[in-house]
């Protein structure tokens, strides 16, 4: 995308904060330096012999337990690190949101679905309605957990070009209403019930009235008195004061984005027929996995092949699209990890770099490996 027009050097208290944040390094590289700076802290805590008492746990003496600093570069937490990394990793629950929202919203978007459906829905809608509505949207779909985050900040994006729009104040929009959704929302979610368990134990453990019950609905007023209040704040912020701020959007001429921006331009006879097709598909699907309890995934298995051999030729155009490399290799990467833990192979490695006892030899062996790992991921991926 291009693609701003700049309005001149950004001044005051907001010109200020956007510098000093451009000047900040990449979030991938701040979480890097924030755990290295955590292990040379706990390995000093623990060369300095730093303990503290802990807040619930006892001795059987009934003194309360005491708790030394311990590094992270020690042989028990390496080999922890490596036995349970596996695990951490093939448990993240978005990453299976991460695949699906690849494929589907890739094909999506490059076959041109997403910008006929978003160009036809909001052609005679009043523009100055999508960003409240997309904030609210985004509030809604923190229901949906992680996938609000993953699915919906740059689903915005692509809304917000095909309104003619500058797609990073979809993306702040969307961004300011899914984590605000995590606290104003229309019915209490996940983390409502969530908190309500944490609040609850610490009710019992309290001791302050036995005979008094949590309800799980009992802050459901107050996230949806939230929810007015933050849906004007972000509808505000974002068309008063960041768009503004961004310019004009001009899409580039050789980019995957030139189609969008022209959003009065009416849909073509095959743009509509293709969207019939697709509405059939999504409710075919709808219907089966509703109605009669088919699995989704096996429907949609069903509805791929289906449009490979009803029309091999359009279809063979959007899977030369479709960037295989990166898929295989994440699902390679899946699977040859969940080997490595069913054989043990992830526990030997990890018991045997333990029992080095040398903080900086294992440290130098964690980045061997890494590297070695990096090269054939980046080979695979080829």
């Amino acid at each position: 995308m291009s693609d701003t027009v700049t309005t001149g050097e950004q001044k005051g208290f907001l010109g200020w904060v956007e510098k000093t944040g451009n000047k900040l390094p990449d979030p991938v590289f701040i979480f890097f330096y924030l755990i290295i700076a955590l292990m040379i802290v706990s390995q000093i805590c623990a060369w300095a012999g730093v303990s503290a008492f802990h807040p619930s746990l006892t001795n059987p003496d009934g003194t309360p337990q005491l708790e030394e600093a311990r590094s992270l570069f020690s042989p028990e937490n390496i080999q922890q690190l490596w036995v349970e990394m596996p695990t951490t990793f093939t448990h993240f629950h978005p990453l299976g949101y991460v695949l699906v929202v690849m494929l589907g919203a890739g094909v999506a978007e490059r076959s041109g679905l997403f910008g006929s459906a978003i160009r036809g829905a909001v052609r005679n809608a009043p523009k100055s309605l999508l960003t409240p509505l997309v904030a609210l949207i985004a509030m809604l779909s923190n229901h949906a957990a992680d996938a609000g985050y993953v699915v919906m900040i740059p689903l915005a994006a692509i809304i917000f070009a095909s309104a003619g729009r500058h797609p990073l104040a979809g993306i702040a929009a969307a961004f300011a209403g899914v984590s605000g959704g995590f606290s104003a929302n229309i019915t209490p979610g996940q983390l409502d019930a969530l908190l309500f368990g944490i609040t609850e134990s610490a009710y019992e453990a309290s001791n302050i009235d036995g005979g008094w019950s949590v309800n799980f609905a009992g802050n459901w007023y107050f996230i949806g008195v939230l929810l007015f209040i933050y849906l004007p704040v972000i509808w505000m912020v974002t068309d008063k004061i960041i768009e503004p701020r961004l310019g004009k959007w001009v899409p580039d001429e050789d980019s995957d984005m030139k189609n969008y921006g022209d959003e009065d331009k009416p849909l073509t006879a095959g743009e509509k027929k293709g969207l019939g097709r697709a509405g059939l598909a999504i409710l075919g699907v709808g219907v089966g996995a509703l109605v009669y309890n088919i699995d989704i995934g096996f429907l949609a298995l069903i509805a791929a092949a289906f449009l490979h051999l009803c029309f091999p030729s359009r279809v063979s155009k959007v899977d030369r699209r479709i960037v295989w490399s990166v898929v295989l290799l994440i699902c390679g990467v899946v699977t040859f990890v969940g080997a490595l833990q069913r054989y043990g192979t992830v526990d030997l490695i990890g018991n045997e770099i333990a029992g080095l006892g040398s903080p900086l030899l294992i440290a130098f062996l964690l980045c061997l490996l890494g590297a070695v790992t990096s090269a054939v991921a980046s080979s695979a991926g080829m």
